[in-house]
């Protein structure tokens, strides 16, 4: 002391600052009591002693205290060992930089870190700042995971915001994606929440979704976005309209996500949202939407009907989108709306095969109106629906108008149970009906073709004999005798005698013929046309009756049926008769 005294303190201490220069283990109790005596003394230097970093040996816990008493507070904590005292000391950060808070603490081991970080938010949540910069400074060392308790301890999800704002880039972790957006949504951060949500997908869509349902924020947008990315819709319309957000409904669905609007009013009618509303929401949509998704999702749910309006809205401007026409057909037959038979049959947009097969159990009659508009792609399901309810006579009439050899050959087929039916009424109404001769001549062959030579014959009647539009055809008049000679002779002279369009000559060749032998059927024929040679020959030949030759011949009284006669009276040796016969001049 007396040293000190009479040098001074400074000088003493450079003295013996320079004696220890080599920081010998055993200069310890020497650079113990210098800087004690400096502390108590002259505090400025013992700090210039301590900027000079060449002692460690000097008994820390004896020098902590008096730095921390003498206003020193970084060297305390430099000097300090026990984690109550730093602790304590940390707290100072009105005396304390920033930087030297951060470097000091960056250098202590992970869990006394954590416990520093923890005690200086929950000291003064001003703190946050320097606590956010150890954290990320040390993110990887301390583990994030780790870091964000110490925020949550308190309460301060600022600091957890700020904090995974500045390392998220650098890592995939779902549950730091997950935390950032729960920290931005609860410092009211809601772009940044929507920023992340919409622009990544590192995050467990459903955790996130489930805390944002749960609380429920003023401002769901966030949650809006999430449920359409990540296609939860069905859910986000429940909710929204469960909480009474409809004023968020129409935002998601008119500046969001149009497309979206099947799913959001499917799940509005499972809702028993009111269907005014439903029809509002359908009125602005217009079609921004697929109306194929629309149109199934209220058919789903048997609610078709709500879109009338809209779809004839969308018919109007033109619409061609066969699902639009299909349902309208449905909605028209469902509700016999007075223009439902116009659409059906004009309409060439909606799909027949499958609205006739909805209307066939509804009105089997509009399903085969139906069918038939398709001409000849529901030829199928047109027959089946006629058959199922016996409505023969439309699809006797369909058969004709159709004029199709192999739908004929169907129908006429003997396998056929409804065959006789449909035979029936092609003969009593639907052939007799028509105006046109290629509808005749097709169904003729037809006939033929499926070898009903009876049928044929009904059905050639009614045409020839009933018909004045085709009585005078020589090819149906010729066709008619021809049959009744090959399938029921007994009707051969009738027709002959009714008809006068035939080609006789060659009809009474067949009847001629060893297969017929329908003489009198041929005598009538050749006289009926005039051709009185080969008459007289009929009688002659054929039927061997030379009295009935000779009446005739007396009848024409041409020279070539007397030749004929006269021959045929020397063929059979009587002479005699042929002098009692007048001649052609005589008479």
């Amino acid at each position: 002391r007396r040293c000190v005294q009479e040098t001074g303190v400074k000088e003493f201490s450079a003295f013996l600052v320079d004696c220890m220069r080599d920081n010998r283990p055993e200069d310890g109790p020497w650079q113990t009591k210098v800087l004690e005596l400096n502390l108590m003394m002259a505090p400025h230097i013992a700090e210039t002693i301590f900027q000079m970093e060449i002692w460690n040996q000097y008994d820390r816990v004896k020098i902590a205290p008096l730095c921390e008493q003498k206003g020193l507070l970084q060297r305390a904590l430099e000097n300090y060992s026990d984690i109550r005292d730093i602790k304590r000391v940390i707290l100072n950060t009105h005396v304390l930089s920033p930087d030297f808070i951060a470097t000091y603490l960056t250098k202590l081991p992970t869990d006394i870190c954590l416990q520093c970080m923890q005690e200086l938010i929950r000291h003064n949540r001003q703190n946050m700042q320097i606590v956010v910069q150890i954290a990320v400074q040390n993110w990887e060392r301390l583990e994030a995971q780790n870091v964000i308790k110490v925020f949550e301890s308190v309460g301060l999800f600022e600091g957890i915001y700020y904090f995974l704002s500045q390392i998220l880039p650098n890592t995939q972790d779902a549950d730091l994606y997950f935390k950032y957006i729960e920290a931005s949504i609860k410092c009211n951060q809601l772009r940044e929440a929507e920023r992340v949500i919409r622009e990544t997908n590192l995050y467990d869509p459903v955790k996130v979704k489930d805390f944002l349902k749960e609380i429920r924020m003023a401002d769901p947008r966030p949650l809006i976005y999430l449920c359409d990315i990540h296609g939860f819709v069905e859910e986000l319309t429940k909710y929204l309209y469960q909480n009474s957000f409809n004023k968020f409904i129409e935002i998601y669905l008119f500046k969001v996500n149009t497309a979206a609007a099947p799913k959001v009013l499917g799940t509005l009618i499972d809702l028993e949202c009111d269907e005014n509303y439903i029809k509002q929401i359908l009125y602005n949509v217009r079609s921004s939407c697929s109306a194929e998704q629309l149109i199934e999702e209220f058919e789903k749910r048997n609610k078709v009907r709500v879109l009338e309006s809209w779809l004839e809205d969308r018919s109007k401007e033109g619409n061609q989108t066969t699902a639009i026409h299909n349902a309208l057909a449905k909605i028209y037959i469902d509700t016999s709306h007075p223009n439902t038979q116009d659409f059906l049959v004009n309409n060439q947009h909606y799909d027949s095969q499958l609205v006739g097969k909805y209307c066939e159990d509804r009105d089997p009659h509009l399903a085969c109106t139906i069918y038939k508009r398709s001409w000849g792609q529901c030829d199928n399901e047109l027959i089946e629906v006629t058959n199922k309810n016996a409505l023969y006579r439309i699809q006797a009439k369909y058969l004709v108008e159709r004029q199709d050899k192999e739908l004929w050959a169907t129908v006429l087929s003997p396998d056929n149970p409804h065959r006789r039916h449909i035979i029936d009424q092609v003969v009593s109404h639907a052939l007799p009906d028509s105006k046109s001769a290629d509808e005749v001549a097709v169904t003729v062959q037809a006939f033929m073709t499926a070898n009903l030579p009876t049928e044929l014959m009904s059905l050639l009647e009614k045409i020839v004999l009933h018909n004045s539009e085709f009585s005078g055809v020589k090819r149906l008049q010729n066709l008619l005798i021809i049959t009744a000679i090959k399938a029921d002779k007994t009707r051969v002279m009738d027709y002959i005698n009714r008809l006068d369009n035939y080609d006789g000559p060659e009809i009474a060749k067949i009847a001629l013929g060893e297969q017929y032998q329908l003489y009198e059927e041929a005598f009538t024929i050749y006289k009926k046309t005039n051709n009185h040679p080969e008459a007289v020959e009929v009688l002659l030949d054929n039927l061997d009756n030379i009295e009935r030759a000779a009446e005739y011949a007396e009848k024409v009284n041409l020279p070539e049926v007397w030749s004929k006669l006269a021959k045929a009276y020397l063929d059979k040796d009587m002479v005699c008769l042929l002098y009692t016969s007048p001649s052609p001049r005589d008479s």
